[in-house]
């Protein structure tokens, strides 16, 4: 018996095992298979998923570094076969070079640190040590071209002026370009004052990043509606587009070609400012007029009982609306999202018992949240506007308030940073 025990616990203790391994196979497959969807081989995917724990974000870092490194060690091998000689149209060409691989470099090296800073918080040292590297090579061929330069213009007795022109013109282009990541930090920041469609960019690059070999998701119609609503007339948005690849033609937005590093840069720029303090607070708008969109409906099928129950409690509890004439009155106009509302009452009455009242008839959930700070009331009679603190005013009359002959009252959120 104690046999039989031990061996089916061995089976069941190799079940689980099998089961584990065959699931973390199964996950390890899936990023390959999203990996390959981004153009890199089976066995790149694969040994750099190894090298950095399964984090798919660093294993493509980890895969454009390899193939940078080894397209370096190309050009050098090339460059050493073809021999050093003093001829100026080799070493221009060892410095186009140089300077495009300079750039690819710093490209990836922006890449990466975007990956590094939203994991850890801190930017990779390594990437800028080896930047700092690429600018000390250029310097140094920057010098070589100066000198074999003065020596031929020394043996021909002639002066080249083209020589110096065309460097100055070189730097007055690199000293008004700006790195990318500025640039889309820039459109990124006019973007964070409209939240939707700063989430529909992030949507758009996400699905590109994912499937990069399908056409479909790189075209964006400008006759599709919700494209048309949400992307093609807000500020910063296409721009954001055009400078991740985009291309603007007569009919559609089109990326014809998809550069990974620079998909996962943007995308973590707009993340960046949904922190923002300006993204908050137009998002919590949104959420607000949304929100006043459905305190406001009157029809009883739509409501529950309770809540009919409520409002019915609210409006008994408010002074009866005095005639046009009778004695000391208040005509106050609420705002309340796009809608507004007019009533009268006595002049005497605080804002508890007359404001907040009538409010819960409209609603029982609006004195609820301005008694508890959520929302606000702004008297909106002069300007500038004066927020009216619900536990200092709800005792005050109406005409103590400035709500006399007449007001407007607009409810609003508390947008107090905390």
């Amino acid at each position: 018996m104690g046999n039989k025990n031990s061996s089916s616990s061995g089976r069941s203790g190799s079940r689980t095992g099998a089961s584990s391994s065959s699931s973390t196979r199964g996950n390890i497959d899936f990023k390959i298979t999203q990996m390959m969807n981004m153009g890199f081989d089976t066995n790149s995917c694969r040994i750099a998923l190894e090298q950095c724990n399964g984090n798919v974000e660093n294993a493509i870092a980890f895969i454009l570094r390899q193939k940078n490194q080894e397209e370096m060690a190309k050009k050098r091998a090339a460059t050493n076969n073809r021999g050093g000689g003093n001829n100026n149209s080799g070493r221009r060409g060892s410095n186009n070079s140089n300077n495009s691989t300079a750039s690819r470099e710093a490209m990836l090296a922006a890449a990466e640190n975007r990956m590094t800073w939203r994991q850890t918080g801190k930017a990779s040292n390594k990437k800028n040590k080896s930047h700092n590297n690429n600018k000390r090579k250029n310097i140094s061929t920057v010098k070589n071209n100066s000198k074999n330069a003065g020596t031929m213009n020394k043996t021909n007795n002639t002066i080249d002026l083209t020589l110096n022109s065309n460097k100055n013109n070189n730097n007055k282009k690199v000293a008004s370009e700006k790195p990318i990541e500025k640039k889309l930090t820039k459109q990124a920041k006019i973007l964070s004052a409209n939240p939707i469609a700063l989430d529909t960019c992030i949507t758009i690059i996400k699905t590109i990043r994912d499937k990069p070999n399908d056409e479909k998701y790189r075209k964006l119609r400008w006759s599709n509606k919700k494209f048309e609503r949400t992307i093609r007339y807000t500020p910063g948005a296409t721009d954001f587009l055009v400078l991740i690849g985009f291309q603007k033609t007569d009919e559609h937005l089109f990326m014809p070609r998809v550069d990974i590093g620079l998909l996962y840069v943007a995308s973590s720029v707009l993340e960046d400012q949904k922190k923002s303090k300006m993204y908050q607070r137009k998002l919590k708008e949104i959420e607000f007029n949304r929100i006043m969109e459905l305190l406001t409906i009157n029809s009883n099928s739509a409501l529950g009982g309770m809540e009919v129950q409520k409002r019915k409690e609210y409006l008994e509890r408010c002074p009866a609306e005095p005639t046009i004439g009778e004695g000391q009155q208040t005509k106050i106009t609420f705002v309340i999202s796009e809608k507004r509302y007019t009533r009268r009452f006595p002049s005497d009455c605080s804002l508890q018992d007359s404001i907040l009242n009538w409010l819960g008839s409209l609603n029982s959930v609006i004195p609820m949240k301005i008694a508890s700070g959520e929302w606000i009331l702004k008297n909106t009679t002069m300007f500038p506007a004066i927020n009216m603190d619900y536990d200092d005013s709800k005792g005050n009359t109406l005409y103590a308030l400035k709500l006399w002959p007449s007001g407007t009252v607009e409810l609003a959120m508390c947008m107090n940073e905390k």
